[in-house]
């Protein structure tokens, strides 16, 4: 049985998704744990959807163009040489213009979100990173820290609804904080502390490492990543003094 151009195409198209790895928006990342990734999974998920629908328009014409404008065998003389089709040129233009405008926007939005810090942070959290560790301070809980110890990673406890605010350095090269689950990852840069906020929303333990290749050790740099109720959080505290 002969294959007609529209179902050679529909199945040409149906084997380029499979190759192409296609997946449903949103499933690509983690889903969030806490306030800020929130933000950021909400603008990754509007990019996701914004780049299907592009996509979606691109087949179609695609396909719309080798059905319909396609040499029959009856065809006889020249198609059409028209240079100009003064509004679908400016549609095309104008259109991904828009796109592009949006998604900065929203883009610049997010990070305000993700960059702004609390006036009155509900706890503080020294993170100091070095080759190959990391070590957590609080400084308001009468010097409690957790520091890695050889092989075994440091562990850092976040009361839930909470937010933290973290200054974050390193000792001796680049390094990167990286938790997964908040969708966060900043630069540690030697004699340039940073500080950013982190709201955990969901009570659970959480992977953390570095991200910046930072020297022979640098799959040591890991770290456990505690999200408990404030009653907990609390019991930890008086536990370590």
């Amino acid at each position: 049985m002969r294959r007609t151009p529209l179902r050679a195409a529909l199945g040409g198209l149906a084997l380029a998704a499979v190759l192409t790895g296609c997946h449903v928006p949103g499933f690509a990342v983690h889903q969030p744990a806490s306030k800020q990734a929130t933000s950021a999974y909400h603008l990754w998920n509007a990019t996701e959807f914004v780049a299907l629908g592009v996509g979606v328009v691109v087949w179609g014409l695609i396909l719309y163009a080798a059905v319909r404008y396609r040499r029959r065998r009856s065809a006889t003389g020249t198609p059409s040489q028209r240079q100009y089709v003064v509004w679908l040129e400016a549609t095309y233009t104008i259109i991904p213009i828009v796109i592009v405008a949006t998604l900065f926007g929203l883009t610049l939005h997010t990070e305000r979100k993700l960059n702004a810090i609390s006036a009155h942070p509900d706890l503080h959290v020294d993170a100091t990173a070095f080759q190959w560790g990391w070590r957590f301070a609080y400084p308001d809980a009468g010097g409690v820290a957790s520091a890695s110890q050889g092989d075994v990673p440091a562990d850092l406890y976040l009361p839930v609804g909470e937010t933290a605010e973290f200054t974050l350095s390193s000792t001796d090269v680049v390094h990167a904080f990286f938790v997964p689950a908040f969708l966060f990852q900043r630069a540690a840069v030697p004699g340039s502390p940073t500080r950013f906020d982190i709201t955990p929303t969901r009570v659970g333990t959480y992977d953390g490492h570095c991200a910046t290749f930072c020297g022979l050790n640098h799959d040591d740099m890991l770290f456990t990543v505690h999200v408990v109720t404030p009653a907990a959080f609390a019991a930890w505290l008086a536990g370590q003094k």
